[in-house]
């Protein structure tokens, strides 16, 4: 249906149409500023809204939201420990920091140790950590940076109790039974009963 009029142009025909058309399209305006439910095609824009320093387009998707997610907190706290540990974690890695008085380092430096996966990372994901640490710290202090691999191997330990009893024959004597309970190293205690058979 049109409100136009019985002598309205073919051009003035197709405005309309279009115009229909366009009032159906969604508009996704919260969408545009949601880290997690923003478009992949519309993300940097939103990282130089959100003010993302270090943006590197080789990252990752969840990389790429995880540093918009952070963005705030991060600039808020900008210069402490708190906001170089959450600026690595934006992006995959967990880190501890060491003050230069923890370690009885020169004034003003630190230590950053990062975790990386057991499959390793790319050179190119240690300069973004670089840039990353270089982004969220103080001015004055200076740095080093360990990569540290670990992984986490299951150790299956299984043990089975066993009691054995050891007949020995000697000389009549008036005793009571005797228990002994041996427990190697690691494993489990084993207990054995001592019977003492009299002889006639």
């Amino acid at each position: 249906m049109t409100l136009l009029p019985p002598n309205a142009t073919q051009t003035e025909r197709n405005l309309s149409t279009v115009a229909a058309a366009a009032m159906d399209l969604p508009i996704p305006c919260r969408d545009l500023w949601s880290p997690a439910r923003c478009p992949a095609n519309v993300l940097p824009y939103q990282a130089w809204a959100f003010s993302v320093d270090d943006w590197d387009d080789k990252w990752s998707d969840s990389q790429k939201r995880g540093a918009m997610a952070a963005s705030f907190s991060i600039h808020a706290t900008k210069g402490t420990p708190g906001a170089v540990r959450r600026a690595l974690e934006a992006i995959g890695y967990r880190a501890t920091l060491q003050q230069w008085f923890e370690f009885g380092g020169q004034p003003y430096t630190f230590k950053v140790r990062v975790n990386v996966p057991p499959e390793g990372i790319a050179a190119g994901n240690t300069a973004a950590i670089t840039r990353r640490v270089d982004e969220a710290k103080n001015l004055r202090s200076h740095y080093t940076i360990s990569l540290v691999m670990s992984t986490d191997i299951g150790l299956g330990v299984a043990a089975v109790p066993s009691i054995t009893p050891r007949y020995i024959c000697r000389p009549y004597q008036a005793s009571l039974p005797t228990t002994s309970i041996a427990a190697p190293l690691g494993g489990m205690p084993r207990i054995a009963a001592t019977y003492r058979v009299n002889a006639i």
